[in-house]
């Protein structure tokens, strides 16, 4: 494939990634800024916070999807490595994107849709931890962390496509990054619950 397409594919991949649907969503629904509710995060857990269980799964499947359109594109049209880059682009987009001040997200829904995309057979693996923990403590910034290093894990264990353990790792890393006043927060006794009723 002639490489000035790829490029305009990994940036279109960005541009995908970069689109606020939590902000977007949770404004035309409520008209609340969701950045002002909560963590301030825009993500699914704050747009539960803000406009309730309904408006976060939508925010989910849209960030969710996010990862996982640009992901499969590039699988498709080349193979492994354009994928994990167009799903990199994306959560790198949806990190930072440049339509709110290079602000976003924290990365994990749009992880999950990447993971969906290029090793399906393994979603199953970060899904259960993040359930089992969000379960059994209540906080989804642990549950969240946890599960995307079990899969990394899971990806070494199984001597998956170096490009797609070098992606992960990087995306992980990054994730934990944007949850270090999660982590403060739990050291202060101070990090916010999931309720479910």
């Amino acid at each position: 494939m002639n490489i000035g397409l790829i490029i305009l594919i990994i940036i279109g991949s960005f541009l995908v990634g970069s689109i606020p649907t939590g902000y977007c969503i949770v404004k035309l629904k409520t008209g609340a800024d969701i950045r002002k509710v909560g963590s301030g995060n825009i993500g699914t857990t704050n747009a539960m916070r803000a406009a309730g269980k309904k408006i976060a799964a939508v925010v989910f499947i849209c960030d969710t999807l996010k990862g996982m359109i640009p992901s499969l594109l590039g699988l498709v049209l080349v193979g492994p490595s354009l994928g994990i880059t167009c799903g990199l682009a994306s959560f790198l987009g949806h990190i930072y994107s440049p339509f709110m001040g290079f602000r976003g997200g924290k990365g994990v829904a749009t992880q999950l849709g990447i993971v969906l995309a290029l090793c399906p057979q393994l979603a199953i693996v970060p899904l259960v931890v993040w359930a089992l923990v969000v379960l059994i403590s209540g906080y989804v910034s642990v549950a969240s962390c946890l599960a995307i290093a079990v899969f990394v894990i899971s990806l070494m264990i199984i001597n998956a496509d170096i490009a797609y353990i070098i992606g992960f790792i990087l995306m992980t890393v990054i994730v934990f990054i944007k949850h270090r006043k999660n982590f403060i927060n739990l050291k202060n006794g101070t990090e916010l619950k999931i309720k479910f009723h």
